[in-house]
């Protein structure tokens, strides 16, 4: 398994993204050529909660935790990020669970790009989950986005928060 799209059924108000959009925009500029893809770790609210019990639901917290929580917001003419990725690779190696990042689309046209693939879409209340060892970048968008990020740690793979592993 490298990455799969999974609709969640959760339903999201315009005005719940509204609300996560003004929070992002308080956040940090992140790890992108230009700057206009802004990070803002949160809390888990309600609507968050209902995605890790979701993603408990399918088994995939088992050997894992819910780790830090992120709304990722890209203004309009964001560029794409570089190749990376989330957890060292070397350390992905031959281990029983893989950590895993989510991203949740709280828009239609929410993008993923993925090595040696076209870039990926997800539409309002879908998840992607993907492989922590897997070579992606954030995507460029035309227009604003905003999404919910987790990552999902392995009880096996350390992660250090804010740290990306470039790969050429």
């Amino acid at each position: 398994m490298k990455y799969f799209i999974l609709d969640t059924g959760i339903a999201v108000s315009s005005v719940y993204v509204e609300t996560l959009k003004s929070k992002a925009l308080k956040g940090s500029l992140i790890f992108n050529p230009n700057k206009k893809r802004i990070q803002k770790v949160v809390q888990r609210d309600s609507t968050m909660k209902k995605i890790c019990a979701f993603l408990e639901s399918k088994g995939l917290l088992k050997n894992r935790k819910i780790g830090t929580t992120a709304i990722l917001h890209s203004k309009a003419g964001c560029t794409r990020q570089q190749w990376h990725t989330d957890y060292d690779p070397d350390m992905c190696k031959d281990v029983m669970t893989k950590p895993m990042g989510v991203l949740f689309a709280l828009q239609n046209n929410t993008y993923f790009n993925v090595r040696k693939q076209k870039k990926i879409e997800l539409k309002k209340g879908q998840v992607l989950i993907f492989d922590g060892d897997l070579v992606h970048a954030g995507s460029a968008y035309d227009k604003d986005n905003t999404r919910i990020h987790f990552y999902l740690d392995s009880v096996e793979v350390s992660r250090t928060r804010n740290k990306t592993y470039l790969v050429k």
